[in-house]
């Protein structure tokens, strides 16, 4: 996947337009930055900061939806 085909996915990620395998890539892609530094070197903070964002809320969501 080269830079403009993750940029392409994490607007529709973070716009909520991605469908479960476009989540499920980039949440893959997303937990893959310890293990490769300079991932994220190409993103601008505002993507990281969505990213981070996006990725604790669906984090709660599903703790939430494991107490019901």
């Amino acid at each position: 996947m080269n830079d403009s085909e993750i940029q392409v996915l994490i607007e529709k990620y973070l716009n909520g337009q991605a469908s479960e395998s476009e989540r499920k890539l980039v949440d893959t892609w997303y937990d893959s930055f310890e293990s490769n530094e300079g991932l994220t070197s190409e993103l601008s903070q505002e993507i990281i900061c969505g990213l981070q964002t996006k990725g604790f809320a669906t984090l709660l969501q599903k703790l939430n939806l494991n107490k019901e």
